[in-house]
């Protein structure tokens, strides 16, 4: 029977009903089952034999007549504002009928004998690791050699040979970042060189803190309210890891401010908020919370639970915020208010009607993936990285740049079939440039031991990661259950934000009512975090310092402002290796003898573009001593002065985090990296893309 002629029985069957309760129910079921999509349809197969999101076989128009068939039977009942509010908490509650069995976390290394065409998988764990790549694991010998014409396409793949060589090698030219006239022009989104897509940053690029570190500070027993600015947050990363660092039994409560200038960042903070907050069944608020972060694509039954989390979100915020509303909920601890300027609003009503209009297109929002991610003149920047990364570490970013999916290597993919409409606009153009990727954002070491706790292998980055962000954003769900937290969200200037502070009010007003906050604001911090507006090119360290100086909490000795530079390089070229060709030789050399580079191909080694001098000039940089002229840049700005004279000081030793990558936290700004094996150094150095340069500032109240 088709759907409308279940319909005319449907409204016949509602007819004969008599109570409000009953037809309530009634109209939920049919909502419920006629709503329950189909199986994906046999995707379209990649060169690498992985699968293509596909579109689901409804068609648009049978959804919109399915949903508008309901609702109008509930309008005709006058039940149309208890049957939203009993579908949005279905939809929050757990598993919808008829949801694509492929659909929902995955809880250990599947099984790779995947066969997307006939949608069917092994459903055993992956144990037996490919002896080649390591990057996929079967269940047994029969599901490898079954699955082997697939995964071959992979593993023989050229950017898994041992003798792989980058395309300016093989054609005999030099590089082109290697050009003066590209690398000038590498910024110019629109040249056609250097980075391609829309050049927003959503995910962050320098591996998350804990801005708290109780443990070396107030100590883990510590009671007392805690106020947090993440006056330039970025991602949610760092408040991610700093409320997970609490125990769960803390008795204070918790404030917390999160500004970012950026309304796409502002926007996705919220969105991820909102799902753990409202999805009830913790696994499923993770994993959605999760490919809503880092995934270009999610399965539909994702996207479907987002936006009934955003309107429940959203009548929290206004029913706490509205004097005149009914009662707050208060069966939450956690509460957030919105103070937002008009861009965000209009993000967060273009994110709403991108869903409801269906856009991007699925096939749109994948060439155009594709065409970003592959650009042909951006071949020597991707060798460029290729050349520092072991072969299966090439073929696991290739994936990601292919599927953009955060996912075991060998996990089925089929059914992540709908944009993530928070990655892409509304004409499907790739909002964020092709040279970001998730791990930049997490210490990789963690990363990898986490996943290998899951059966995951190092080879697999991007499986690591899954899990690891898994485990992270559970703990996290937990605490916003647990702990009394309220997030204040803003999106202003840095700077404009202190002086909001001290003034104890907001211009703008909420998304959800547009009328202004009347909750005030915390007037002092244990914790600000300004992130790297101190570098010239942003707010600079004397505007920064007077702007947030008055704001630390002085009733808390340990009160602190964090700070980081990532391109005071560039005014002080003593502090680069390059210039320093004495210093150049010795440390690539001892790297050398130490046998740092054994992944690397020494095929063309004359050659100043080899991979080997790819990867030294990297390892130079990490290893390079220059805390003199960091303190040079320091002092040219006056922060030693400048921090006197608002009553600051600059800490001689951290407490927060260390002044520079992979060194103790109380070390001296002089101290090298180390590394307990070359396992460690590999990610640090190779793996990773920190920046090197960057150094961290710590002021206390003085």
């Amino acid at each position: 029977m088709d759907k409308r002629a279940t319909m005319k029985e449907s409204k016949e069957k509602l007819s004969k009903m008599t109570t409000d309760e009953e037809k309530l129910a009634f109209l939920l079921e049919t909502m419920m089952t006629l709503r329950a999509s189909p199986k994906a349809g046999p995707p379209e197969t990649m060169m690498t034999g992985r699968t293509q999101p596909p579109t689901k076989k409804t068609s648009k128009k049978d959804e919109k007549d399915v949903s508008s068939i309901v609702f109008d039977l509930a309008a005709e009942h006058n039940l149309t504002s208890q049957f939203t509010a009993s579908l949005t908490e279905r939809m929050l509650s757990g598993p919808l009928p008829g949801e694509d069995p492929w659909t929902g976390p995955v809880t250990f290394i599947p099984c790779a004998n995947v066969d997307p065409d006939l949608h069917e998988k092994c459903p055993k764990v992956g144990t037996l690791a490919c002896a080649n790549c390591r990057l996929v694991l079967y269940y047994s010998q029969a599901c490898q050699k079954t699955h082997w014409k697939r995964h071959k396409q992979d593993c023989k793949y050229h950017l898994n040979l041992k003798d792989w060589e980058p395309a300016w090698l093989r054609e005999g030219r030099d590089p082109t970042f290697s050009m003066p006239q590209q690398s000038q022009s590498a910024f110019n989104l629109m040249s056609g060189h250097g980075a391609v897509g829309m050049g927003k940053r959503l995910w962050g690029n320098v591996p998350a803190i804990d801005l708290l570190n109780l443990k070396k500070n107030e100590g883990l027993n510590y009671m007392e309210d805690l106020s947090l600015c993440f006056a330039a947050s970025g991602d949610l990363r760092n408040v991610l890891l700093t409320v997970n660092s609490i125990p769960l039994d803390y008795q204070g409560r918790l404030s917390i401010v999160m500004n970012d200038l950026e309304p796409r960042v502002a926007l996705r903070n919220l969105l991820i908020l909102l799902v753990l907050l409202e999805i009830e069944e913790k696994a499923l608020a993770t994993d959605v919370a999760l490919h809503l972060w880092y995934s270009a694509f999610m399965p539909s039954e994702y996207e479907a639970r987002i936006l009934p989390a955003v309107n429940a979100g959203l009548k929290r915020i206004e029913d706490y915020l509205d004097a005149t509303s009914s009662e707050p909920d208060i069966t939450k601890n956690t509460r957030l208010e919105l103070n937002w300027g008009h861009e965000t609003h209009a993000e967060l009503l273009s994110f709403i009607q991108q869903i409801e209009k269906k856009k991007p297109d699925i096939g749109i929002a994948s060439n155009e993936l594709l065409n970003v991610m592959f650009a042909s003149h951006q071949i020597d920047y991707y060798d460029r990285y290729h050349c520092k990364l072991r072969p299966a570490h090439r073929i696991a970013l290739r994936e990601y740049r292919s599927f953009g999916l955060v996912l075991p290597f060998g996990a089925a993919n089929a059914h992540f079939n709908t944009p993530n409409k928070t990655l892409f606009t509304e004409t499907g153009q790739w909002i964020q440039n092709d040279m970001l990727y998730p791990i930049g954002g997490w210490d990789l070491a963690e990363v990898t031991s986490f996943g290998a706790s899951r059966g995951a292998t190092p080879q697999d980055i991007f499986g690591c990661l899954y899990f690891y962000l898994s485990d992270q954003l559970l703990k996290f769900k937990e605490r916003l259950g647990a702990l009394k937290i309220t997030f204040h969200l803003a999106d202003v200037n840095c700077r404009e934000l202190a002086s909001v502070i001290k003034a104890s009010s907001l211009e703008a007003g909420t998304a959800s009512t547009n009328h202004p906050a009347k909750k005030e604001l915390p007037r002092e911090f244990d914790r600000i975090d300004v992130s790297n507006t101190v570098d010239d090119n942003y707010v600079g360290l004397e505007q920064t310092l007077s702007a947030w100086s008055d704001l630390l909490k002085s009733q808390n000795p340990h009160s602190t402002l964090l700070a980081y530079s990532m391109n005071w390089i560039w005014e002080e070229p003593k502090g680069n290796p390059e210039n320093d060709r004495k210093a150049f030789s010795r440390i690539s050399g001892q790297l050398v003898q130490e046998n740092r580079f054994d992944h690397v191909s020494r095929n063309n080694m004359l050659s100043q573009w080899s991979p080997l001098i790819m990867v030294i000039k990297d390892a130079v940089n990490a290893m390079y001593e220059n805390s003199k002229s960091f303190q040079e840049y320091l002092k040219k700005r006056g922060v030693s002065g400048t921090a006197t004279s608002q009553g600051l000081r600059l800490k001689a030793k951290h407490t927060i985090v260390p002044k520079r990558h992979f060194i103790p936290l109380d070390a001296p700004l002089s101290t090298l990296p180390s590394f307990a094996n070359n396992e460690e150094w590999y990610e640090a150095i190779c793996l990773s893309r920190h920046g090197f340069f960057t150094r961290f500032m710590e002021f206390s109240l003085a």
